[in-house]
């Protein structure tokens, strides 16, 4: 599936939501004139809640107002506040007659609806809008549901009380520490086949402790999304050299980089593993008085669904994007930024490297020197099983890169050479990180393989 490559040349864009995603993208499409060289964009984003942030601002996250409070000075370090409408909800996004989309849109104190025209629009309310609730058997006989986007304190799990958490991922392992850090009385965690914990942060190394040197505590370490040496991801490793879980382990089949979500919310694990796990107290363990479900999010777009638009050509949604999970081939002007989810990353800095490509396919498309192949996906998007709910997922730094070749700024060899050179004769910061990790790594796996090999080991 290729891209349109066709010149265009759009002069009103509309963003919806101003999360992190449509922030980025109103950011991009206003510096475009400066940085593309093409005529003036004329943005407009819209978010109905009274400040900027999405669901940072809407549901309660950790460090979530610091998060918001940043989001907020971002908006006025660059000026973006004119081209923002806050508490206003987009109603309907209908298709022009003459071409062109028509934003229909009402502020939460009016009744009166405004229309707007513009050229093209960007869809930036995210994956977590509507709760999913799974039908569960029986689960009407629990005294008290709610799901992990009503969970506000910890005074909602009661006082000696048993709570069923069903999903253990990223959400799901925070709810658990909450739950079982309150006056609950037992706490237990469903999921479906296993679950892989990671650090959000790498400590940094320290070289030759024997020689008295030590950690500094007050060094934060280093982000494990931006500090993985992805060179040898697929490199074979023995069998003999994995771990074992003592519980919540995956399935062989699925246990692999390629499948699974990595969870980065780790301050579960000493409540979970071996040596903390009580005996099971019998049947008791199953009259639940909380069941809290951190089942994720389903994707809504209500404003397409205007009668209007049932005669005319249907709006797609995200699940019908085939250009890089952006846009779909034959309606470039309608774009999802932030619509795909990483195994181990963030959103974010994904949404941004999506607003550059979309941008740049639309305004100054020539700029695209490559087609934007589907062929391109298999080393970037996870394999989902035919019953998963989740099939967006992609490997974080390869759908970087891919984005990155797209727009022809991967950078080669020699020019990350040249960039760290400074760097690594003042520091030995990437060395200790990335090279020897993985000379160290590499190594023992080669051991190991030959030693099993001769051994006969499978």
């Amino acid at each position: 599936m290729y891209a349109q490559h066709t010149p265009l040349y759009y002069s009103r864009q509309a963003l919806k939501e101003g999360g992190p995603s449509g922030i980025v993208t109103l950011k991009y499409l206003i510096e475009a004139v400066s940085s593309l060289f093409c005529q003036p964009v004329d943005a407009r984003l819209f978010e109905y809640q009274p400040q900027v942030g999405g669901t940072f601002a809407a549901r309660s996250y950790e460090d979530a107002e610091q998060y918001v409070e940043y989001l907020h000075d971002y908006c006025t370090r660059l000026n973006l506040w004119p081209c923002i409408s806050l508490n206003t909800r987009v109603l309907s996004v209908t298709r022009g007659a003459g071409g062109g989309h028509i934003v229909s849109y009402q502020a939460n104190d009016s009744q009166t609806r405004y229309e707007w025209k513009c050229d093209a629009i960007a869809v930036c309310s995210g994956l977590h809008v509507a709760p999913n609730t799974p039908d569960i058997r029986g689960i009407q006989s629990v005294p008290q549901i709610l799901h992990s986007s009503e969970l506000k304190s910890r005074n909602q799990f009661g006082v000696d009380k048993t709570v069923m958490v069903v999903g253990s991922e990223g959400t799901g392992s925070d709810t658990v520490y909450l739950a079982v850090t309150s006056t609950t009385k037992r706490v237990l965690l469903c999921h479906n086949d296993g679950v892989h914990f990671a650090p959000k942060r790498n400590p940094r190394p320290t070289l030759f402790p024997a020689l008295g040197r030590k950690l500094n505590p007050e060094e934060p370490g280093v982000p494990i999304d931006v500090s993985r040496a992805n060179l040898f991801d697929t490199t074979y490793v023995h069998p003999l050299s994995a771990t074992r879980d003592t519980t919540s382990e995956i399935s062989p089949d699925r246990h692999h980089p390629s499948k699974i979500f990595f969870n980065k919310s780790m301050k579960v694990c000493p409540y979970i593993s071996l040596p903390h796990r009580p005996k099971l107290p019998g049947r008791s363990l199953w009259l639940y008085a909380l069941r809290s479900a951190s089942t994720g999010y389903e994707q809504d777009f209500p404003f397409f669904r205007s009668p209007q638009n049932q005669t005319s050509k249907q709006y797609p949604i995200a699940d019908h994007t085939d250009v890089r999970g952006i846009w779909k081939h034959d309606e470039p002007t309608v774009g999802f930024i932030g619509f795909v989810r990483p195994s181990l990353g963030a959103i974010p800095p994904q949404a941004e490297m999506q607003a550059q490509l979309r941008i740049l396919n639309i305004l100054t498309p020539q700029r695209i020197l490559r087609a934007l192949r589907a062929v391109d996906e298999y080393h970037y998007r996870l394999t989902s099983s035919p019953d998963s709910r989740v099939r967006y997922s992609v490997d974080h730094e390869s759908y970087a890169y891919q984005l990155a070749l797209d727009m022809d700024s991967a950078p080669g060899l020699r020019s990350i050479l040249t960039l760290s050179y400074p760097f690594l004769m003042k520091t030995i910061g990437h060395f200790a990180v990335s090279l020897l990790p993985m000379m160290i790594s590499g190594l023992l796996s080669l051991v190991t393989f030959l030693w099993a090999t001769i051994l006969g080991y499978e």
